[in-house]
């Protein structure tokens, strides 16, 4: 059957979201270390049966497969009717997208397969001659930074396709990025709401070790940010989207004062939200992964309460001030259509008198 690019966009965004998720789930499920096994002149580690070598196989894999469907898209021919490579790659803003989105793909790709082999040669290579070896898995963050790459490629993919093959109005533009805010501001409430208030103490030999419930906290948190990010690209897009197929310049938008001022509002209420919910999710994140002190006085704490809700609250007015400044993004390029048709009009009506004298 014919796709349409609507289909092809939700395809591409599909493959995208779960390639993301696998990632951050090989992020979660990677262990800090190898149990050490002291042998007759050898270490022999031994690690713990954990999904995250799959987990980072499918998300790479996952990931290829978006990329070649963002990329088939462009060139697919839509109604019978396909568009020359040299066409799509005269348009500038097509073909540094073009660059972009596979540079991202690349990057993340990279990002995902490295620590995913790395894993594997960790489990299958586990008996050492130095004494001295510490059983170490795969750098952490390394699984995460690629799913969020991965994440970006797609939705560079989605913005070449859907400039490219269709035209988008306003209106589907806010409910975008309406859709996308609340979609940020849903998870980190339920992340907020999951979060357990401590651990578990374990009073070892000298040490302390604490136990933790397995909740999905973290991946709430990752996904609320993933989500803020992409509200973020989507509502700078839209702004500067040609809607009806005519642009208008940066800087006529910025001389409307009312947009000047919501978009600076709207950058700075992301960072915020960006902040508050990055920071406890990175900070949950490491309770989970170094649960063994030595301090015989640790209380086994959890992230601060109370920071994801305001990140996701937070989350939730930077995607209102995006339709906002969308709202005078309009009104700013009326003002401009206006203008330059009462130039053009001034400029007809200089010209009639010459005519008639000529």
């Amino acid at each position: 059957m014919a796709l349409t690019p609507k289909q092809y966009a939700v395809i591409v965004a599909i493959l995208g979201i779960t390639s993301f998720v696998f990632g951050i789930l090989a992020e979660l499920k990677k262990p800090q270390a190898g149990e050490v096994i002291a042998g007759k002149g050898v270490v022999i580690c031994k690690y713990p049966s954990d999904p995250s070598i799959i987990f980072g196989y499918v998300s790479t894999a996952l990931l290829t497969v978006a990329t070649i469907a963002g990329f088939s898209s462009l060139f697919y021919p839509y109604k019978g009717k396909s568009v020359p490579v040299a066409a799509l790659f005269d348009s500038g803003w097509c073909r540094s997208y073009i660059f972009v989105s596979l540079a991202t793909s690349v990057f993340a790709g990279g990002f995902l397969i490295w620590p995913t082999v790395q894993e594997h040669l960790h489990h299958t290579r586990n008996v050492h001659t130095n004494l001295e070896f510490n059983c170490p898995t795969a750098k952490t963050g390394i699984f995460g930074g690629g799913a969020f790459m991965s994440l970006n490629s797609s939705l560079f993919w989605l913005i070449i396709n859907l400039r490219a093959a269709m035209e988008l109005t306003m209106k589907q533009m806010s409910m975008i990025v309406a859709t996308l805010g609340l979609v940020s501001f849903v998870f980190g409430i339920i992340a907020e709401n999951k979060k357990p208030a401590s651990g578990t103490i374990i009073t070892g030999k000298g040490v302390v070790i604490c136990k933790y419930p397995s909740d999905p906290t973290v991946a709430l948190g990752y996904l609320s940010f993933a989500f803020l990010v992409v509200t973020t690209v989507a509502g700078i897009y839209s702004l500067f989207y040609p809607y009806k197929g005519k642009s208008v310049p940066s800087g006529a938008l910025f001389q409307n004062t009312g947009f000047l001022v919501f978009f600076n509002i709207a950058l700075a209420t992301t960072g915020l939200a960006a902040s508050m919910l990055l920071w406890p999710t990175v900070t949950e994140q490491n309770h989970h992964i170094h649960n063994i002190h030595h301090n015989l006085e640790t209380q086994c704490p959890t992230a601060k309460t109370g920071l994801l809700g305001g990140g996701a609250f937070l989350s939730l007015d930077s995607c209102l001030f995006w339709l906002v400044a969308l709202m005078l993004a309009d009104n700013a390029r009326q003002d401009y259509f206006e203008d330059s048709d009462d130039k053009v009009a001034v400029s007809y009506g200089a010209d009639e008198p010459l005519k008639g004298s000529a």
